[in-house]
C-alpha cells in the first residue's frame, strides 16, 4: 500500500487542515518523488487539474497547464490543449468560454502551433480576448521563423484591440500585444504599439486612471527592454506613490543592465520608502557581483534607513525582507538574519487581514528564496488567507526545486489547498525539472 510522506517542514500546515490530494497517495506519486523528471510532474499536474470543478475553474486549470506544458516542448502538450479546448468549448457563459479559448491559443502559439491558434481565434466574437488569441498565433508563427506572416498577424491583433470601445479595455490589450511582440523579438513593432497605448492614456479626456495607466505602460516598457523610454514614461507619473514605484522599478532594471551610475541616480532621488529601498538593495547585489563589496556593503545600509522610514508595515517588511535577501546572496548570512527578523516582526504585528497576509507572504516568499524554507514556512502558518497560503507555499516549493531538493518541493505542493494554484505549481515545477 503506498503512503503519503509529508516532511517535518510541513506536517503543521496539514494537521491545520491542508489537503493531501487523494491522486497523490499511489504509486506513480511515489516514483515521482523518487526520481523526479518533467514528465512523471506533468502527470501528476494534469491528475489535478482533472479534479477541479467542472466548468471554468477546469477548463482555466487545463488552459493554464498546456501553456507550462507547450512552453516546455512537452511531447503530450497537443493532448492537453485538446483537452483544455473541449473543457472551454463546454462552457455556456461566452466571456468565460472565448477567455478560456484564449488561453488555449496562447499554449498553441508557445508551442509552434500557429493555425491551431488562429483557428481559435477565428471563433472568437470578444475583441479583446480575439486580441489575444491572434497575438499567439503571431507567437507561433514568428517560433515556426514565419517573421512576415508573424508581422502580418500582429498587426491583425492591434486592429482588433484598437476595435474596443472603452479606453481602458483598449489600453490593457495593446499592453497584452505589445509584450508578446517584445518576446518575440519585435522590438520596434513593440515600441509602437506601447506609444498607441501611451496616446491614450494622455488623451485629453479626463481619466481618473492615468497614474494606473501611465505605471503600466511604465512597466510594460521595462518588459520589453526600452528602460530610458520607461524612465521618461515613468517620472511623468502625477501620483507620487506610484511615480515612486515605478521609478524604484526602473532603477532596478538599470543596475540589472550593469548601468549603476544611473541607476543611482534613479535610486538617490527617490524620497526615503520601499522604492529606494529595494532599489538600492539591488543595485549593491550588482555591485557584489562586480567586485565592489565596499560600495555595496554601504548602499545596502542606505537601502536599511530607507526601510525603516517606510511610510507603513507593509512596505517596511517587504523592503527589508528584500534587503535580507540580497544579504543572503551576497554571502552575508548574519545581517541577513538580522533583516529578515526585522521583516518578520514588522509582518506579525500588523492587523489581520488582506494587508497582513501580503505582508508575510512577501517576507516568506523572500526566506524560502533566500533557503531558509524552514522558517518560511513557520511563517506560512500565520496567513489566515487558504488563497494567500497557497501561493505563498507555490513560493516555497519552486525555491526548493531551484536549491536542488525537488522531492522536497513536490511534498510542499501537497499542503496547497487551493487545486488550481497547485496545478500551477506542479507545472512551473515540472518546467524546471530534466527531461
Amino acid at each position: 500500500m503506498a503512503c503519503v510522506v509529508v516532511s517535518a517542514i510541513l506536517l503543521p500546515l496539514v494537521v491545520l487542515g491542508a489537503s493531501i490530494a487523494p491522486a497523490f497517495a499511489d504509486a506513480t506519486w511515489d516514483a515521482c518523488l523518487k526520481a523526479p523528471k518533467r514528465a512523471c510532474v506533468f502527470d501528476q499536474a494534469l491528475r489535478a487539474a482533472q479534479t477541479v470543478a467542472d466548468g471554468a475553474p477546469r477548463a482555466g486549470a487545463l488552459a493554464n497547464l498546456a501553456r507550462w506544458e507547450s512552453a516546455a516542448g512537452f511531447a503530450d502538450a497537443a493532448a492537453v490543449r485538446q483537452r483544455a479546448a473541449q473543457a472551454a468549448r463546454s462552457l455556456e457563459n461566452e466571456s468565460d468560454r472565448e477567455d478560456a479559448l484564449a488561453g488555449v491559443a496562447e499554449a498553441a502559439g508557445a508551442a509552434g502551433a500557429p493555425s491551431g491558434a488562429m483557428q481559435i481565434a477565428q471563433s472568437i466574437r470578444d475583441a479583446r480576448a480575439r486580441s489575444e488569441a491572434l497575438a499567439a498565433a503571431a507567437a507561433g508563427l514568428n517560433k515556426l521563423g514565419l517573421v512576415k506572416e508573424a508581422g502580418e498577424t500582429f498587426a491583425m491583433a492591434i486592429a482588433a484591440a484598437r476595435s474596443l470601445e472603452s479606453e481602458t479595455d483598449r489600453l490593457l490589450a495593446l499592453l497584452w500585444i505589445a509584450r508578446e511582440q517584445g518576446r518575440g523579438g519585435f522590438a520596434n513593432e513593440a515600441r509602437t504599439t506601447l506609444q498607441s497605448a501611451l496616446q491614450i492614456a494622455q488623451s485629453e479626456e479626463p481619466r481618473f486612471a492615468r497614474p494606473n495607466d501611465l505605471a503600466n505602460i511604465a512597466s510594460a516598457q521595462l518588459a520589453v527592454g526600452d528602460i530610458d523610454e520607461a524612465l521618461r514614461i515613468a517620472g511623468a507619473i502625477d501620483d507620487a506613490r506610484r511615480r515612486a514605484q515605478e521609478l524604484g522599478a526602473v532603477a532596478e532594471a538599470l543596475a540589472r543592465a550593469g548601468r549603476l551610475p544611473q541607476a543611482l541616480e534613479v535610486a538617490s532621488a527617490l524620497e526615503m520608502g520601499r522604492p529606494r529601498a529595494t532599489a538600492l538593495a539591488t543595485i549593491a547585489e550588482a555591485q557584489f557581483k562586480a567586485g565592489s563589496a565596499k560600495e555595496a556593503t554601504g548602499h545596502l545600509e542606505q537601502a536599511h534607513q530607507a526601510a525603516l522610514a517606510a511610510p507603513t508595515p507593509l512596505d517596511r517588511a517587504w523592503a527589508m525582507s528584500r534587503i535580507a535577501a540580497a544579504l543572503a546572496r551576497a554571502g552575508l548570512a548574519k545581517q541577513s538574519a538580522a533583516e529578515f527578523t526585522m521583516a518578520r516582526e514588522s509582518a506579525q504585528a500588523m492587523d489581520p487581514g488582506s494587508l497582513r497576509d501580503l505582508a508575510l507572504s512577501l517576507v516568506s516568499g523572500n526566506l524560502a528564496e533566500s533557503g531558509e524554507v524552514t522558517e518560511a514556512t513557520k511563517l506560512v502558518l500565520s496567513i489566515s488567507d487558504a488563497m494567500g497560503r497557497a501561493r505563498a507555499l507555490e513560493t516555497i516549493g519552486f525555491a526548493q526545486v531551484k536549491a536542488g531538493e525537488a522531492p522536497e518541493g513536490l511534498r510542499t505542493t501537497q499542503a496547497i489547498e487551493d487545486v488550481g494554484v497547485r496545478v500551477g505549481a506542479l507545472a512551473r515545477i515540472a518546467e524546471a525539472l530534466p527531461n
